[in-house]
């Protein structure tokens, strides 16, 4: 069990740092918008 946890974490990394990456563009265009709106 312990043996597959690595192997595990490295097949779900590459989609957590998608999505992450995804979050932050995401609220970079929210904050953007806000400051072109004041």
């Amino acid at each position: 069990s312990a043996a597959t946890c690595p192997s595990i974490e490295q097949t779900r990394m590459p989609g957590w740092n998608d999505y992450s990456q995804v979050e932050m563009t995401r609220l970079a265009s929210i904050s953007e918008a806000k400051r072109s709106s004041q």
